[in-house]
């Protein structure tokens, strides 16, 4: 495996203690050969440096090894594709780790929450809409299937082509 963690320039040597247990503790996972996480740094020529602000899991996020999690208590793992930048390959890497996980045996599923363009549906050719269930006074969403992936994207709710208001202002 390999992961890349983009951090502010004059930050790198303060990001090391991260970058290693990031690689301690994916090695230390069941089927895991070999990892690799490498430090990247992007900033623009004068512009300020940030110092790294560790923050406490939101609610419905992972939490920190050896904690409880309660928000999702059938999920026994949550893997975040993300980048600060578009077009680097993180819908694609996130379809690959899902269908090598999916390899592995495990069940696997995708949540696609790339409003500004959702490329999941594409990637993995599934088409139509989610259907809709009633459990107790809730209605909601059933997941697609594609290749073995329970997935949803905010792709199957909206016409490919159209655009959407939250786009622009955000």
């Amino acid at each position: 495996m390999f992961f890349s963690i983009n951090v502010d320039a004059g930050e790198v040597q303060r990001w090391e203690p991260v970058r290693k247990a990031a690689e301690a503790a994916v090695r230390a996972l069941p089927g895991v050969a070999s990892v690799m996480v490498a430090l990247t740094a992007e900033r623009a020529a004068g512009a300020p440096q940030r110092s790294p602000q560790p923050s406490a899991p939101a609610p419905g996020r992972a939490a920190p090894h050896g904690q409880q999690q309660m928000a999702l208590p059938n999920v026994g793992a949550i893997i975040a594709v993300a980048s600060g930048k578009g077009g680097v390959g993180k819908s694609t890497t996130a379809v690959n780790l899902a269908l090598g996980l999916r390899d592995l045996g495990l069940k696997v599923g995708m949540l696609d929450a790339d409003i500004y363009g959702p490329s999941i549906p594409k990637l993995l050719a599934i088409k139509g809409r989610p259907r809709e269930k009633i459990i107790g006074d809730r209605r909601v969403l059933i997941p697609m299937d594609g290749y073995g992936l329970k997935v949803m994207s905010i792709g199957f709710l909206i016409e490919e082509e159209t655009p959407m208001i939250w786009r622009g202002p955000m």
